[in-house]
């Protein structure tokens, strides 16, 4: 995925401020266009240029929002032996997603200290982010704008 050129002149030109929370592959594009760092730490949930790069991930993401108290506990599991540790003394239900790709498909819900089997997660979904499950009522609003109207 690149990002579109009129939009990133659009974005370079403005004094708005953003915050982009969409796919991993959008994040990954805009950390890799050739916006001034300025302009990116506006858009993405990273201030520092060593960082633009990440901002795609799920544990990327997830640390700004620990800082704000806007997201639930979690830890990383770098290896499946440190994933499966996590789960065993995990107190809650929890869930692991995969760092990145897999659009929703590399999500699974664990109960509480769970010790039996990862079912298809594998060595290709590492790094994983562990999360407490919270749950309540799921409000999902989608908006489609093109030339800064909207139109759906």
């Amino acid at each position: 995925m690149q990002a579109n050129e009129e939009l990133l002149i659009f974005l370079e030109g403005s004094n708005y401020d953003y915050y982009i929370y969409s796919t991993d592959a959008l994040g990954i594009a805009l950390g890799n266009s050739n916006l001034s760092q300025e302009t990116q730490s506006r858009m993405l949930p990273v201030r520092n240029q060593d960082y633009c790069l990440l901002a795609g991930t799920q544990i990327a993401l997830s640390r700004p929002t620990k800082r704000l108290n806007k997201a639930p506990t979690f830890k990383v599991g770098n290896t499946i032996q440190e994933l499966e540790l996590l789960l065993a003394t995990w107190p809650t239900e929890a869930i692991a997603k995969a760092d990145h790709d897999g659009g929703g498909e590399r999500v699974r819900q664990f109960p509480a200290n769970h010790k039996g089997s990862l079912g298809k997660i594998d060595q290709s979904w590492l790094a994983l982010l562990v999360q407490e499950n919270i749950t309540g009522v799921d409000i999902n609003v989608e908006a489609q704008f093109v030339a800064s109207k909207l139109i759906g």
